[in-house]
């Protein structure tokens, strides 16, 4: 699943119903935003059972508020 939804990626995280997570086997998340907001999204798909990753900005992004969130299921 991809989510690039220009600072609502919360939102769209939430929106996801409880039964369906089980079926998300990768996510990636262009996220807008600080460290919290980036701490929360890696929190809630932690919480699910990803394992996460963080990517280094680009040198083209240095400066800005866009991070990429990478995740995949553990048992994957």
């Amino acid at each position: 699943m991809k989510i690039d939804t220009e600072g609502s990626e919360m939102a769209a995280l939430r929106g996801i119903d409880p039964v369906d997570w089980n079926r998300i086997r990768q996510v990636v998340v262009e996220t807008h935003g600080d460290a919290n907001e980036r701490g929360s999204i890696v929190e809630v798909l932690d919480r699910h059972g990803f394992a996460v990753t963080v990517d280094a900005q680009e040198d083209l992004l240095r400066g800005t508020d866009l991070t990429t969130v990478f995740a995949r299921r553990i048992d994957d």
